[in-house]
């Protein structure tokens, strides 16, 4: 099982990297936004303001992607999963998830809700129940991305 730790580290690298290049690039746009607007300091200080709010959401979504990355292939014992049975998540869990959907409208605006719950819930709670299933972190968040998914169409 060494390659499959290889080939979760290299993905774990890979992931840190994409993280870097797209921090790079938002840099790059307040940048170039400042030099547009080169007429008055605290004009600069407000377009930075105003771009690195914008950003603040894509930013907290994309560091909570790459630790969960980190933790599905790096820390996670990806030889001890189950493929063959399903991960049933606990009733409080999904009640839990229910409530935060039902009280927070944000999440439902969002690209990725799945990982704003994720963080929100902590990622202890769902590594709990890998744990009590004998199965992966990654099959616990997808059948979690499941769930969130059709509570926000009405499924459930």
């Amino acid at each position: 099982m060494d390659w499959v730790n290889a080939i979760g580290s290299i993905s774990g690298i890979i992931a840190l990297l994409t993280l870097a290049f797209f921090a790079g690039r938002y840099i790059n746009k307040i940048e170039n936004l400042c030099k547009v607007q080169s007429s008055c300091q605290i004009t600069n200080v407000a377009i930075k303001t105003e771009a690195l709010w914008g950003m603040k959401d894509d930013l907290h979504a994309t560091i909570v992607k790459v630790d969960t990355l980190w933790k599905i292939y790096i820390e996670d014992s990806i030889g001890h999963s189950n493929p063959g049975e399903p991960v049933v998540l606990p009733v409080e869990l999904k009640e839990d998830i229910k409530k935060l959907l039902n009280n927070d409208n944000y999440l439902s605006q969002v690209r990725e809700p799945t990982l704003l719950v994720v963080d929100r819930l902590g990622v202890q709670r769902f590594s709990a129940v890998a744990k009590e299933n004998g199965t992966s972190l990654g099959r616990v968040l997808a059948e979690t991305n499941s769930f969130v998914f059709s509570c926000l169409q009405g499924e459930t």
